[in-house]
């Protein structure tokens, strides 16, 4: 469910018209077919926003074989 805010905040956007073009715009790019660069860029670009806590490592020892 919505809060009443919420609610507030998406009739704002659906009466604002550089809002509803915006909304538009960025539906349309979402429907074109997208390259492996740009995908690529899109998951790098991604990888900046979340970046991992933990560090990959290199296991070493007996029981695996490398």
């Amino acid at each position: 469910m919505l809060s009443n805010e919420e609610k507030n905040e998406m009739l704002l956007d659906a009466k604002d018209l550089k809002r509803k073009e915006a909304f538009a715009q960025a539906r349309h790019r979402s429907l074109q077919p997208m390259s492996w660069l740009h995908y690529f860029q899109f998951l790098n670009s991604l990888e900046l926003l979340f970046p991992s806590s933990a560090r990959p490592h290199k296991i070493t020892g007996s029981q695996f074989k490398l």
